[in-house]
């Protein structure tokens, strides 16, 4: 019993210390280029997004209106968004797409 005990014990140590935690909305990078495309030509911020963005656990990182970027996650309605975000309207590759927007940038 006391040799499984001394295996198991560190076993579970590294499960737990080796996980990383993700909250919904937190912040990633954006490529420099990218943050430059999420403005207008009168400088007018605009929201953005990028696919497959490896610091996010969903893949997505957006800006909204200027404000982030933050991971987040697609949508249907605002109770698929936690802590309080709202499901926003996204213009992705040409198509409206939805994302949970995090409640400080609303």
């Amino acid at each position: 019993m006391r040799g499984l005990f001394q295996i198991l014990v560190p076993v579970l140590v590294l499960l737990f210390v080796g996980c990383e935690v993700h909250t919904p909305y937190d912040t990633c990078n954006f490529d420099p280029a990218i943050t430059g495309a999420c403005f207008t030509d009168d400088k007018e911020k605009v929201s953005c997004v990028v696919d497959n963005h490896p610091d996010c656990p969903e893949r997505v990182c957006v800006t909204y209106n200027g404000d982030g970027p933050f991971c987040t996650k697609k949508c249907t309605n605002n109770s698929a968004c936690s802590l309080g975000g709202s499901c926003e309207d996204f213009l992705n590759d040409g198509q409206v797409v939805s994302y949970c927007v995090d409640p400080a940038f609303k």
